[in-house]
């Protein structure tokens, strides 16, 4: 047996640690005697070997550790905010055309034209700023952009027209499906 230079503790003779302190060791012998030069021969040693064999504090290693979440979150919100913005720029436009009125397209031939799903029809705007709204009722919230402003369309513009249901068009914007009201719209071939 020997004793660890940090508790004092007998500890196996092949033990590379002290299984009570967790101290790395150095493999000596503890001499039994009594001749004090050789104990104070021995201190020396021992001493020398408390600063060889110090384990790291455990501050710096919560600072280093601290220190590399810190950068790991920093990297991470930077990845989410960069690859947010590439899906924005990444969706596919659907141009809206502004369509000059015609007589098929007036007011009073609206009636005549029905929601065909088989054929390609458009929606024409007929009202100043007409919103997009998520569903078809007003009880469902409009388009808005990232500033929280509703988005609108101008007087004659021309969406493509995708489904109909009871009072509203299912139209095309910037590759998604919003709806419009009857009463601000029209259809057209």
């Amino acid at each position: 047996m020997v004793k660890c230079n940090h508790c004092g503790r007998n500890i196996p003779y092949d033990a590379n640690l002290c299984p009570y302190c967790g101290r790395s060791i150095k493999q000596f012998h503890q001499k039994d005697t009594t001749d004090e030069e050789n104990q104070n021969e021995e201190q020396p040693e021992k001493q020398e070997q408390e600063v060889e064999y110090q384990m790291p504090k455990a501050k710096s290693d919560k600072k280093l550790l601290f220190f590399i979440l810190t950068v790991l979150a920093v990297l991470l919100i930077a990845g989410l905010i960069y690859r947010s913005s590439l899906n924005d720029d990444d969706e596919p436009e659907t141009k809206t055309t502004v369509v000059k009125e015609t007589p098929s397209t007036k007011t009073g031939d609206q009636s005549k034209i029905t929601y065909n799903p088989n054929k390609k029809q458009y929606v024409v705007v007929n009202g100043e700023g007409v919103r997009f709204r998520f569903g078809p009722s007003m009880n469902h919230k409009f388009l808005t952009n990232e500033k929280g402003a509703q988005i609108s369309v101008k007087k004659g513009t021309r969406l493509q027209c995708v489904g109909e249901t009871d009072n509203w068009f299912q139209v095309i914007y910037n590759g998604k499906k919003y709806y419009m009201s009857k009463d601000y719209t029209y259809l057209v071939e």
